[in-house]
């Protein structure tokens, strides 16, 4: 009885002696096959943080291209706007040298000379070309601000993801 359980015992010690070297072997082969694919998983990374700062290097350029812009079409829409706030200043009358104009653009012999159309007054005019003027120059600038709206949360975006990639980079080594 006590051979039977003395064989089963090394048969089992046996079994198990086995089951150890074949997991060893098995670590082993994965260790090696791991070896490669980390160092191109860390070749990608660096790939993307090299790619990321380029990124991040351009979106820069163009957010500081677009303030610039931005701030000549700001000071664009202001100039546009005093000479427009001029120009109603000369068609209304608001001065001598504006009444003065009015009398010299009335000729003694044109019989058309005091009508008005109904539709085209010239307050009617102003109007249109205000509204052109600030549609123009406000949406050109609306535009770019949204252009730089995106071009920062692109950026924002961009470098969480680059934060985020060391981090993960270095936990698998």
């Amino acid at each position: 009885m006590i051979w039977v359980f003395a064989v089963v015992v090394v048969g089992l010690i046996a079994v198990l002696a086995e089951l150890l070297l074949s997991y060893q072997k098995r670590a082993s082969d994965l260790r090696t096959k791991q070896d490669p694919f980390r160092r191109r998983i860390r070749a990608h990374a660096t790939a993307m943080q090299d790619a990321m700062g380029g990124i991040q290097g351009v979106a820069t350029e163009q957010i500081a291209d677009f303030t610039t812009e931005l701030q000549a079409l700001a000071k664009r829409a202001e100039e546009l706007r005093e000479e427009l706030l001029r120009l109603e200043r000369q068609v209304f009358g608001e001065g001598g040298a504006a009444a003065a104009e009015k009398e010299d653009v009335i000729e003694d012999g044109d019989e058309d000379a005091g009508k008005v159309d109904a539709e085209d007054t010239p307050e009617d005019k102003i109007r249109e070309a205000q509204d052109f003027i600030r549609a123009e120059v406000d949406g050109h600038r609306l535009s770019l601000q949204r252009d730089v709206e995106v071009v920062r949360r692109t950026l924002s975006l961009l470098e969480s993801k680059l934060r985020r990639a060391p981090a993960v980079g270095e936990k698998k080594n």
